[in-house]
């Protein structure tokens, strides 16, 4: 699959600044702010809180 030429979006596949635009615009409007008890149930734990999921990643993406 080829890379995008644009320069704003070099080194990202034509698909994927459409598809992040998408997943920013779903958090912006809360698609992640709650939470049910389904997850919970099938974890066998309370879930864990989104923003700090993503802000571990990026932590652990940083140290590497």
């Amino acid at each position: 699959m080829p890379l995008n030429a644009d320069p704003q979006t070099e080194g990202l596949y034509s698909f994927q600044p459409a598809m992040l635009v998408s997943i920013c615009s779903s958090v912006a409007h809360g698609f992640l702010s709650r939470t049910s008890t389904d997850l919970g149930d099938l974890l066998g734990r309370s879930p864990s809180h989104p923003k700090y999921t993503i802000v571990r990643s990026l932590e652990q993406s940083i140290s590497v």
